[in-house]
């Protein structure tokens, strides 16, 4: 089972939003992303999708047909490389 939580970091301990509907004494593996890493990620999927998805100058939103867009491929170079463990 796969669950994603917010907590505070706080004195040492991990403060978890809502209580967890584990039995007690439960082993868990526990991955800290930090709100900078998740600010990163955002920032660098929002560049890729806008260097992805360009318009050209005379596209309005009104006015748009599958013609006005051009398609560019996905620049994944520019991302950094996980480590999914293993």
């Amino acid at each position: 089972m796969t669950t994603t939580i917010e907590a505070i970091y706080e004195h040492g301990k991990l403060l978890l939003s809502k209580p967890l509907s584990l039995p007690e004494k439960s082993r868990v593996r526990v991955t800290i992303e930090s709100d900078t890493e998740r600010e990163n990620w955002l920032k660098l999927s929002e560049e890729a999708l806008m260097n992805t998805w360009t318009m050209t100058p005379t596209t309005s939103s009104m006015n748009c047909s599958r013609n006005d867009v051009v398609l560019q491929p996905f620049p994944f170079q520019h991302l950094p490389k996980m480590n999914f463990g293993g």
